[in-house]
Parts: structure tokens; C-alpha cells; sequence
């Protein structure tokens, strides 16, 4: 089993387009090596009601203001 990764940038941005392009959660994870789960669960996480998609920029900084702020203390 492949140890937990954060999703990097690329990651991201590879998930929003794919999203845009209309690809399934499957085909995404399998391409990411991710499991479909982990998939679904990045898009819930940071998926936008206010505009209704996924943006790969919003989802980092949400990931960065989460766990870099406190790092450093």
C-alpha cells in the first residue's frame, strides 16, 4: 500500500481538468495512482458551492493555510 501523500499543485490541476473534461472519478484516480476514494474525497473537501466546481488554486491554499501556518511554531 502506498504511504498517505498530500496532493501536490500538479495533482490538482490535473484533477480540475480532468473534471472539466467530464472524466470519472475512476479514470482520474487510476491515472493520479490514487484510490477513487481519495478522489472523492479531495473533490468534497474543496469542492466550490459558490461557483459549483473544483479549483486546483483554492484547494492549495486551503491545504497550505491549513498546515503550513502552524508548522513553523
Amino acid at each position: 500500500m502506498k504511504p498517505y501523500t498530500h496532493f501536490t499543485l500538479n495533482e490538482r490541476k490535473y484533477l480540475q481538468e480532468s473534471l472539466e473534461n467530464g472524466d470519472s472519478i475512476r479514470k482520474i484516480a487510476k491515472a493520479l495512482r490514487r484510490s477513487p476514494s481519495t478522489i472523492s474525497r479531495e473533490i468534497k473537501r474543496n469542492w466550490s458551492k459558490k461557483s459549483n466546481h473544483y479549483h486546483h488554486w483554492a484547494a492549495q491554499i486551503k491545504y497550505c493555510l491549513l498546515y503550513t501556518s502552524d508548522a513553523a511554531d
